[in-house]
């Protein structure tokens, strides 16, 4: 006999549904990981993995690690069946993987990417503004605390409290899991206060850069899109940083925002939102790093950049093609970033 709770029949039907909905979104979340890591191989090898290790090199490494195991093990616990007779005899060992799993994926989206992710966006910021910017240090690090702090909280509280169904009467794929019907309401509460704790953190990433974009660009006609094509021109490390940066907090805060939505049950759909937070994390996280990198690598090895020591920010309303500013950041600093 087994000791792990039978699942309703009336349920079986459903949990198909939301199971082949979630394999598919699966297989396709993967298919572009492995086609993007084809893709950037050769720049990886030139840029990423040459040359001495660095912080900002091992943040790489783990943004395509981490994808790549959570997407796995998912794929691995739904090519089997979890079988069982009408003796209801659980099919051998596969609680125990169900349980390990969930505690290894829940680890890799909630923790792990949470402090990667996170610890990259710092330290771009940080060189955007400047290490000795108090102000933003302090935003920054509360933004980060309240996103892991609710993070690790439903982390631990749906690893713990889940409850793993082996006992079903016909083939099934992969683990089916439910949370307790006590520990619902708080359940859904830990996961509306991580989604909005995001959303949260999403915000102040996103405010910040475009505030110093805006200050950055803007010179006293008032002329945005000049000084972007300035700065395009003149500073490209600088357009790269923030070309990638938006392109990476917008589809960041549209996902956050559905799954509020959703977590709040104004929309309902069966899609996994943090699987769909891991491919923008991998896809778009990495190109933070490799695309500043390979910027940096032609401005070095051109004429221009020989000459330049510093990257200075704000534009100088006497000359079209400089900028100039009491606060700069240098490229070495804005590389490791």
């Amino acid at each position: 006999m087994s000791d792990t709770p039978e699942l309703d029949p009336d349920l079986i039907t459903p949990f198909f549904k939301v199971a082949k909905v979630l394999s598919y979104g699966y297989v396709a979340a993967i298919t572009v990981v492995i086609h993007d890591a084809i893709l950037l191989f050769r720049k990886e090898v030139k840029h990423i993995y040459s040359g001495r290790w660095s912080l900002v090199r091992v943040i790489y490494i783990l943004i395509r690690l981490l994808a790549v195991v959570d997407f796995a093990l998912f794929l691995y616990t739904m090519q089997n069946t979890n079988v069982t007779t009408q003796n209801h005899c659980v099919a051998k060992g596969w609680a125990p993987r169900c349980k390990a799993v969930t505690w290894v994926t829940g680890f890799t989206r909630h923790i792990a990417y949470t402090c990667v992710i996170k610890t990259l966006l710092v330290m771009r910021l940080r060189a955007l503004y400047g290490n000795e910017n108090v102000k933003v240090s302090i935003i920054l690090a509360v933004a980060m605390a309240v996103e892991l702090a609710s993070a690790a909280f439903i982390f631990l509280l749906v690893c713990i409290s889940t409850q793993i169904y082996g006992t079903v009467v016909v083939p099934f794929p992969g683990c089916i899991i439910a949370t307790p019907e006590h520990l619902l309401n708080l359940t859904n509460q830990a996961s509306n206060a991580v989604w909005a704790s995001r959303l949260f953190s999403n915000t102040v990433e996103v405010v910040l850069t475009l505030g110093k974009l805006y200050h950055s660009l803007m010179t006293a006609e008032g002329e945005f899109l000049s000084g972007l094509e300035r700065m395009k021109h003149w500073r490209p490390i600088f357009y790269v940083f923030y070309r990638d940066g938006m392109l990476f907090f917008i589809p960041m805060f549209i996902l956050s925002t559905l799954a509020l939505l959703d977590s709040l049950r104004v929309i309902q759909t069966t899609t996994s939102w943090t699987m769909w937070l891991s491919l923008v994390y991998c896809t778009c996280g990495t190109r933070l790093i490799l695309n500043l990198r390979i910027a940096n690598c032609k401005l070095t090895s051109s004429t221009i950049g020989q000459q330049i020591t510093t990257i200075q920010f704000y534009p100088d309303n006497s000359s079209q093609s400089s900028y100039q500013s009491s606060q700069t950041i240098t490229e070495s600093k804005v590389e490791r970033a």
